[in-house]
């Protein structure tokens, strides 16, 4: 139970020292154990260490969306990373940017209505959207906040890869979801994936 030096024979003090030799040069060369050997970006995609990866931002979401497509989403079966990032808004901005949303739609409304051009359904409901949440805001029935969601679909190929996001692509459409390839921020999007917490 007790500490004993006595209990160290010359062997086993060789060894801890090997030991902790080999520890102290790892972790001054840590970098090499985690980062990939070979990185390469391309328009379309990118290669790292023989992977390749292209990644996917969501640009707009369904006015309703049921809550169960992230399980849906997680169930894929793919070699992919998500991350999604979550943060708080300044109402008072939002509050402008609505206000200003709202008189645009109403006024292409309008102006169809003027013209005899049957209206859009999907700027109806926009508007319509707009309004419901500038009311809930107003009332702090509600608050705003700004989401972020990336997608990178990883493979050994191309063509695989091109298949994988295919399917990806078909897969979040049906929840209403539009999605784009960041084709010009390849790098920017794998650092997304990174458990840098920032």
């Amino acid at each position: 139970d007790k500490y004993n030096d006595n209990l160290l024979t010359p062997e086993l003090r060789k060894y801890i020292i090997a030991l902790e030799k080999d520890y102290v040069a790892t972790l001054a060369d840590y970098k090499m154990h985690i980062a990939p050997s070979h990185w390469e970006i391309k328009p379309g995609y990118f290669n790292m260490s023989a992977l390749l990866g292209k990644t996917y931002y969501a640009t707009s979401y369904p006015s309703y969306i049921d809550f169960l497509w992230t399980r849906d989403m997680l169930g894929y079966y793919a070699k992919r990373d998500m991350s999604w990032f979550i943060y708080p808004s300044d109402d008072g901005a939002i509050k402008g940017m609505l206000k200003r949303r709202a008189t645009q739609l109403r006024a292409e409304i309008s102006t169809n209505v003027q013209k005899g051009i049957t209206l859009d359904s999907e700027v109806d409901v926009e508007y319509r959207d707009v309004e419901s949440v500038r009311q809930k805001l107003a009332t702090r029935e509600e608050r705003y906040f700004e989401t972020s969601f990336y997608t990178t679909i990883y493979e050994h190929g191309v063509e695989k890869l091109r298949e994988e996001s295919k399917k990806f692509e078909q897969k979040i459409s049906g929840y209403g979801i539009r999605v784009k390839s960041a084709s010009q921020r390849m790098d920017e999007g794998q650092t997304t994936m990174l458990p840098l917490a920032l």
